[in-house]
C-alpha cells in the first residue's frame, strides 16, 4: 500500500513509484497536493486510482499522469453491455461511452474507487443476450434488467460470482439453466424478482458461442469463423459428423482463459474434448460427466481447482483422461475404477492427497499411468499388480509408505516403472526380475533397505538403473553384469560394499 502520509508532501512536485510491487488504490490524501504535477504509477500490483469524480477530475489537473484507473475493467464491461445489447436504441443512455465518472452514466452507482456498486437499466429498451462480462463488476452487489422484454436468453452462469444482494430481472425473457449450483447462488440473494423461466437445452451452436464469450474468444490465439454462420465443421478446432453435431472440439494451445462452462454438456454427441495447454482456471464442471459418448478428455496444463469431479467415473467409454499439470486438489476419486475402457489415466503434477485408489486396479485395459508428482500419501495397491497391459507407471515425487508390492512383478507388459523420490520402505521385492520388458527402473531417494536382488538379472532389456539414496546393503550382484543393455546405473547413497563387479558401467 502507498502511505497516506504522502499527503503531506505539500510541496511535492514529481513523485515516481512505478515499477514496483505495490497494492490498492492511491490515498485521497493526494488530493492536498496541490503543486504536483508529475505522477507516475504505472507497471506495479493491483495499484491503481480512484475513478471517482473528485479523483478523477484532481487527476486531469496534473501535467502528466500514468497509470491505471481502478475502474477500467467496469467501464470496458459497461462499454461491452452498451454494444451488446442495443445501447443506440435505449431509452436513456446519458454519459455512456463518455470519459466521464462512471457515476455520470445513467443507471450506475459507484463506490469510493469508481467501480460499479450498483447497475439500475430497468425498462431502458435492453435487447439481446446478458453479456458474461457483467461478471466482472467484482464490487456490484445490485443488478436491475426488469421489465426489458427484449433481454433473451440464459442468465450467464459466471454471474453466481458477484456478491449480488439485489437482482430484478422480471419482465424479460430471460431464462435460467438447469446447474443447480447456480440455482443455489439465485436462491441466496436476499431480494430478487426472476421470470421462472427455466431454459430449454441448448443447440450445438450456443453451447459453443458460451464457450467461446466465457473464454475470451476474440483473444483466441486461432477463433477462425467462430461466431459466424458458417457450418460448425468450418469453424477452427470442430469436427461434425453426418448429422452436423458436433463430435470434436480441439481447441489446444489457443489462449482459452476464464472456466470450462458447464453448458459444454449440451454437446450430447461429443467424443472428443481437447482444451489442453491454456490458461483455463475454476473447477471441472461435473456436468461434463453427461457426455456419455466422450472418449478423450484432455483438460491437462491448464490452471484449473477444485477436486476431481467423482462423476467423471460414469464416462463408461473414456478411453484417455489427461488432468495433468494443473493444481487440482483433494483424492483420487475411486469411482475412476469404473472407467473400464480407460488406455491412459494422466494425473501427474497437480495437488492430490490421500491415498491411490485400489479400484485403480480394475482399469484392465489400461497402458498409461501417471501420478507423479502429487502429495499422495499411504501404500502402493497392491490391486496395481492387475493391470495385465500397463507399459509405463510413475508414482514418483509423492508421500507413498510402506513396501513396494511384489504383485508388480506380475506387470509384463512394463517398459517403464518410476517410484522414486517416495517414503518407500522394505526390500526390493526379487519379484520384480520378471519384468523381461522393462527398460527404466527408478526406486531412488526412497528408505529402501536388504540387499540388491540377484533375479533383477532377469531384466534383460534394462537400459537404466536407480536406486541411489536408500538405505540397500551387501554387495552388488555380479549378475548384473549380464544386463548388457544397461547404460545407467546409479546405485550411490546405499550402505553397499565389497568390489564393483568390473564389467558394470558406474554413473554415481
Amino acid at each position: 500500500m502507498v502511505p497516506a502520509e504522502l499527503g503531506n508532501l505539500h510541496n511535492l512536485t514529481r513523485l515516481g513509484i512505478d515499477r514496483n510491487e505495490l497494492e490498492g488504490p492511491l490515498p485521497f490524501s493526494f488530493l492536498d497536493l496541490a503543486r504536483l504535477r508529475v505522477l507516475h504509477f504505472a507497471g506495479n500490483g493491483t495499484l491503481c486510482a480512484s475513478g471517482s469524480a473528485g479523483f478523477a477530475t484532481w487527476l486531469t489537473q496534473l501535467e502528466v499522469y500514468v497509470g491505471p484507473l481502478c475502474d477500467e475493467v467496469d467501464r470496458e464491461v459497461l462499454t461491452s453491455l452498451y454494444e451488446t445489447t442495443g445501447g443506440p436504441d435505449w431509452t436513456s443512455s446519458e454519459g455512456w461511452r463518455q470519459d466521464g465518472a462512471l457515476a455520470g452514466w445513467h443507471g450506475v452507482e459507484t463506490d469510493s474507487l469508481g467501480r460499479v456498486a450498483m447497475l439500475d437499466l430497468s425498462g431502458n429498451g435492453l435487447a439481446g443476450g446478458v453479456p458474461a462480462t457483467l461478471a466482472e463488476l467484482a464490487s456490484m452487489t445490485s443488478l436491475r434488467i426488469g421489465d426489458n422484454p427484449n433481454l433473451t436468453g440464459a442468465l450467464p452462469q459466471l454471474l453466481s460470482a458477484l456478491p449480488l444482494r439485489e437482482f430484478r430481472y422480471n419482465g424479460t425473457d430471460l431464462c435460467v439453466a438447469r446447474d443447480e449450483d447456480f440455482r443455489n447462488w439465485l436462491a441466496s440473494i436476499p431480494s430478487r424478482e426472476g421470470t421462472g423461466l427455466e431454459c430449454p437445452p441448448l443447440s450445438d451452436r450456443e453451447a459453443l458461442e458460451i464457450l467461446y464469450e466465457v473464454t475470451g474468444g476474440a483473444r483466441w490465439t486461432r477463433n477462425t469463423n467462430w461466431l459466424s454462420d458458417r457450418p460448425l465443421d468450418e469453424w477452427h478446432g470442430v469436427t461434425t459428423n453426418g448429422e452436423g453435431r458436433v463430435v470434436g472440439l480441439n481447441l489446444g494451445v489457443n489462449n482459452l482463459t476464464g472456466r470450462i462452462p458447464a453448458e459444454l454438456a449440451h454437446l450430447s454427441e461429443l467424443a472428443d474434448l481437447n482444451l489442453s495447454w491454456n490458461s483455463l482456471g475454476g473447477p471441472i464442471p461435473p456436468e461434463l460427466a453427461g457426455l456419455s459418448g466422450l472418449v478423450r478428455l484432455i483438460l491437462g496444463q491448464n490452471n484449473l481447482t477444485g477436486g476431481i469431479p467423482p462423476a467423471l467415473g460414469r464416462l463408461s467409454r473414456l478411453a484417455v483422461l489427461y488432468l495433468d499439470g494443473n493444481e487440482l486438489a483433494g483424492p483420487i476419486p475411486p469411482e475412476l475404477g469404473n472407467l473400464s475402457g480407460l488406455v491412459l489415466l494422466d494425473l501427474k503434477q497437480n495437488e492430490l492427497t490421500g491415498p491411490i485408489p485400489p479400484a485403480l486396479g480394475n482399469l484392465s485395459e489400461l497402458v498409461f499411468l501417471d501420478l507423479w508428482g502429487n502429495e499422495l500419501t499411504g501404500p502402493i495397491p497392491e490391486q496395481l499388480g492387475d493391470l495385465s497391459v500397463l507399459q509405463r507407471l510413475n508414482l514418483a515425487l509423492n508421500r507413498l509408505a510402506g513396501p513396494i508390492p511384489a504383485q508388480l512383478g506380475d506387470l509384463t507388459t512394463l517398459d517403464q516403472l518410476f517410484l522414486g523420490r517416495n517414503e518407500l520402505t522394505g526390500p526390493i521385492p526379487p519379484e520384480l526380475g520378471r519384468l523381461t520388458r522393462l527398460r527404466l527402473l527408478y526406486l531412488d531417494n526412497n528408505e529402501l533397505t536388504g540387499p540388491i536382488p540377484t533375479r533383477l538379472r532377469g531384466l534383460s532389456n534394462l537400459t537404466q538403473l536407480r536406486l541411489d539414496e536408500n538405505s540397500l546393503t551387501g554387495s552388488i550382484p555380479a549378475e548384473l553384469s549380464r544386463l548388457t543393455n544397461l547404460s545407467i546405473v546409479n546405485l550411490g547413497g546405499n550402505r553397499l560394499a565389497g568390489p564393483i563387479p568390473p564389467e558394470l558401467r558406474m554413473i554415481s
